[in-house]
């Protein structure tokens, strides 16, 4: 090829993730994967195959895992397992995402966490509480909780690590009233 901005590097093998020469690339993208390209500004979304295309406008940008989650765009790719919710806020409006993969479509639809519903069983450690008759304990608890209702746990906390704290709270809450009430010297 003797033309002064092209040059011959030798030969790649069709294998490779991405292959350009010039205007024309070749991208391959391997199952549990997602390309992303742009034209002229517009993110182009590459499923698993192999893509070519030969245009001066569009360039490749980068694979992504499927397995995690990331923002292409304004696009946002979710993966929510069973026995969590999603929460996302699509225009402000809360919205919960059932269990599966989820491509939120537009820069407005906004992914935020996971929640549980599954049953939990958390700790609590060296609570030094006061019983009726002013004798101080020293307990040891185990809570076990569930979240039966996802939209009210998703409007009353930031996320499940807040979500947990909260409860641990009214655990606490709820088993020094329990002491207290008792009287432990009589």
């Amino acid at each position: 090829i003797l033309e002064p901005r092209r040059s011959w590097h030798g030969c790649v093998p069709l294998s490779q993730e991405h292959i350009q020469f010039s205007t024309m690339e070749v991208i391959t993208v391997r199952d549990g994967f997602v390309g992303l390209a742009w034209d002229r500004g517009e993110p182009i979304l590459l499923p698993p195959g192999m893509h070519q295309w030969d245009s001066p406008t569009m360039k490749f940008d980068k694979v992504l895992d499927r397995r995690t989650n990331f923002q292409a765009g304004p696009f946002t790719f979710c993966t929510i397992v069973k026995g969590d919710v999603g929460v996302s806020f699509d225009r402000g409006e809360l919205k919960l995402l059932p269990a599966g993969y989820h491509v939120l479509k537009h820069a407005l639809h906004k992914y935020s966490h996971n929640i549980s519903v599954r049953q939990q069983f958390d700790r609590l450690t060296s609570s030094k509480l006061l019983s009726q008759d002013t004798v101080e304990l020293d307990l040891d608890a185990t809570v076990s909780w569930q979240v039966l209702d996802p939209e009210m746990a998703a409007l009353n906390a930031r996320d499940m690590d807040h979500l947990r704290e909260l409860v641990h709270r009214q655990a606490r809450a709820a088993l020094s009233e329990c002491v207290f009430k008792m009287a432990i010297s009589t």
